[in-house]
């Protein structure tokens, strides 16, 4: 398994988005008070997140996320009221995909896997 690692200028706001409006759960905060560091997971997937020594990194990142039911997700990211970058349609690598932004821009690549 590979998890990713991302650098975010706000650890607080990143686990209440993830966890509202993709439904991440946060596992680990490195502690109660301004985490340097915060572990978040859902469906065996984990979001490793580092807190940003400077405000550079703003909107740098990419997360891919695989699915096995992209129509759900979609749905549930369209419900939630999640920015929708790009629709579903033939990404990349020749899949079916669709993109989304999180609250400091960083996108968010759901990809359909078989």
């Amino acid at each position: 398994m590979i998890s990713s690692c991302i650098q975010v200028c706000d650890i607080e706001t990143t686990i209440m988005w993830y966890g509202d409006f993709l439904g991440f759960q946060c596992s680990y905060r490195s502690s109660i008070k301004s985490p340097e560091y915060a572990i978040l997971e859902k469906s065996g997937s984990r979001l490793y997140l580092r807190k940003a020594s400077d405000r550079q990194v703003y909107a740098s990142n990419v997360v891919v996320i695989e699915s096995q039911n992209l129509e759900d997700d979609y749905s549930m990211a369209s419900d939630k009221g999640v920015i929708i970058v790009q629709e579903i349609s033939k990404g990349l690598f020749g899949t079916k995909e669709f993109i989304v932004k999180d609250y400091e821009d960083n996108k968010i690549v759901y990809r359909q896997i078989s």
